[in-house]
Parts: structure tokens; C-alpha cells; sequence
């Protein structure tokens, strides 16, 4: 039987600003217990973040053993690139709006960003690992001059027992 789980980050609202001026990042840590025995799959992201100029951020995941994934790169960039603000979607192997169409995208209300799109680079890179320990979430502000706030990070998983992986 699988299971998704959403964990959040305890403590969140702390250290949470992307300072305006010189490019600068945030990391948030998510310390995940309780599934020794347990791979995982589907690994998925969810991003709320209010920033004045998308086009300015990246977004990464690592996984406990290391492995990192990048999950966008410049959203709306092929759009102007795009000045809008407020990026909010949620980030898997399997949505149907692909990185491109992330790239591309740009609305000209708030937020500017929105839906859910498949990672630049996949997710499945964590399918079958064991999701304990420390995974880590960064965002990247990658200009100078625009600043923004990160309202929310999650991270969610299926969890597989052991006996069922093929």
C-alpha cells in the first residue's frame, strides 16, 4: 500500500527572506524520521514564494545521501523574461505541464507563476531510497536589485514498504 506524505518545515517562518541587492540563497532543512524501513517514491515539492522578478530564482532539492535535483531554473525566462511577481506551484515527475511550459510561462496577474510542472531535472532520482535523514530545500535569488519572501516549502514522498518493491 503506498502512502503520500507531506512533511513540512518546522520552524519556517525564521530566516526566510531573500534579501534585495546581491544574489543571495536560503536553504531549509526538513528532517525526516520514522521511515527506516520504508523507500520511497514520487518524490514532490511545493513553492510559495513572493518575489518581484521570477525569472530571478532557482530552486534545488538534496536527499539525505547527497543527490541533488535541480527543480527550475529562471521560471518565465523565455517569457521577457518575466517581471512578475509571486511564484506558487507544486514540483513532480509526473504533472502535466512540463519544465519548458514553466519556462514559458508568465501571467500578468499575481502570481506570475502557477500550476504544477515537471522538475528540470527528474525527481526519480530519489525513487527506492530510504527518505531519513536531513533533505534540504534551497532557493536561489540569482540577480541583483529584487528581493522576495518564501511563504512556504514542503515536501511530499509515497512511501513504500520494503515487501512491496518489486
Amino acid at each position: 500500500m503506498c502512502i503520500r506524505d507531506r512533511i513540512n518545515i518546522p520552524g519556517f517562518s525564521v530566516n526566510n527572506i531573500l534579501l534585495p541587492g546581491a544574489p543571495n540563497s536560503k536553504t531549509f532543512t526538513i528532517p525526516v524520521t520514522g521511515f527506516s524501513d520504508i523507500n520511497i517514491s514520487n518524490v514532490g515539492v511545493h513553492l510559495n514564494i513572493s518575489h518581484t522578478r521570477v525569472s530571478d530564482l532557482v530552486a534545488t532539492v538534496k536527499a539525505p545521501d547527497g543527490n541533488m535535483v535541480t527543480l527550475f531554473v529562471s521560471p518565465g525566462a523565455n517569457a521577457g523574461p518575466c517581471t512578475g511577481d509571486n511564484v506558487l506551484v507544486d514540483i513532480f515527475d509526473d504533472a502535466a505541464n512540463s519544465a519548458a511550459d514553466l519556462l514559458n510561462m508568465c501571467n500578468l496577474v499575481a502570481p506570475a507563476i502557477s500550476g504544477e510542472f515537471r522538475p528540470t531535472s527528474p525527481l526519480s532520482i530519489f525513487d527506492n531510497i530510504n527518505a531519513d535523514g536531513n533533505w534540504e530545500i534551497t532557493i536561489h535569488d540569482i540577480s541583483n536589485g529584487e528581493g522576495g519572501v518564501i511563504n512556504a516549502v514542503s515536501y511530499t514522498h509515497l512511501t513504500l514498504p520494503t515487501s512491496d518493491l518489486v
